[in-house]
């Protein structure tokens, strides 16, 4: 419900708690990511996020390859510790 209304009134969802740990945004914050780069520039991307939000995305292949077909390019993945589990983005290369 929370994702449908904020799509509707295209609100950002940071996070979404569900009395569990931290572990369990990790999925989300995948997804909320590749949806944040599929509205970029058609072409070759790099996806930049927490090493956790990496570990998802090449656990989950067919959703790089859904992006890289939507996009039309190639999609690389670098993990960068400094970030926190939201603050993932995606380059040009």
């Amino acid at each position: 419900m929370l994702v449908a209304l904020a799509e509707k009134f295209k609100l950002p969802v940071v996070a979404v708690g569900v009395g569990e740990g931290i572990d369990d945004l990790r999925p989300f914050e995948a997804r909320a990511l590749l949806r944040r780069a599929a509205s970029e520039s058609p072409g070759s991307k790099g996806i930049v996020a927490h090493p956790a939000v990496i570990a998802v995305l090449e656990h989950h292949p067919a959703w790089l390859d859904a992006l890289a077909r939507q996009l039309g390019g190639n999609i690389g993945l670098r993990a960068d510790p400094s970030l926190t589990m939201s603050g993932g983005y995606a380059e040009n290369v």
